[in-house]
């Protein structure tokens, strides 16, 4: 996950932004309210890839992230809330 602090708002690049995190290794975008602005989960095989994608975020958009934490997430656990043929298949 990437949490990204934005300083300053400028639609045409907040749609740029947007248009750039439709990459195939980015799986959820979300606008928060309070310090981080914009939440991000990714996927990616390798760690050196992820850097990669991280590296030209930051230049690309440089002018408006004040700031940004990334948390690694290692395994998903998966919660299935319905019994086994609940929904008919």
């Amino acid at each position: 996950m990437i949490f990204l602090g934005i300083h300053s708002y400028h639609p045409e690049l907040e749609r740029q932004l947007y248009e750039f995190l439709k990459h195939p290794n980015v799986t959820y975008v979300v606008k928060h309210l309070g310090m981080w602005k914009i939440g991000l989960e990714t996927e990616f095989p390798s760690s050196r890839e992820f850097q990669d994608f991280l590296i030209e975020l930051r230049t690309q958009f440089g002018d408006i992230i004040s700031t940004y934490e990334t948390f690694p997430i290692f395994y998903d656990h998966v919660i299935n809330y319905f019994p086994d043929g609940a929904l008919g298949y």
